[in-house]
């Protein structure tokens, strides 16, 4: 699953849902988003993340701007759990997020 393309001038709230990795009664706490460039170098792609990463229920959201035209990005969030798991979405080689035009 990938994220659907955003353009380099738009700010998005983009979310992932730990539903399916949970415990029965297992709640998630203390999301962290990351993002990295993948296809391609982009030394300022931290800054993408825009302000507090916030939860609802089973699924963590960022607000993601910014980013170059063209490139492959791998927007990344890691929880913590009621059970003392440490949970990151989405998988790996899944969840890019690619800049349009």
């Amino acid at each position: 699953m990938n994220f659907t393309p955003k353009r380099a001038n738009e700010s998005e709230v983009f979310t992932v849902d730990f539903a399916p990795l949970l415990a029965l009664g297992e709640t998630i706490s203390s999301p962290v988003w990351t993002i990295t460039a993948v296809s391609a170098q982009d030394a300022a792609a931290s800054a993408m993340i825009a302000g507090p990463a916030s939860i609802n229920g089973t699924t963590a959201s960022q607000m993601i701007r910014g980013g170059v035209p063209g490139v492959r990005y791998a927007p990344v969030c890691a929880v913590q759990t009621s059970l003392a798991q440490t949970l990151v979405l989405p998988e790996v080689g899944q969840g890019e997020l690619y800049i349009a035009q």
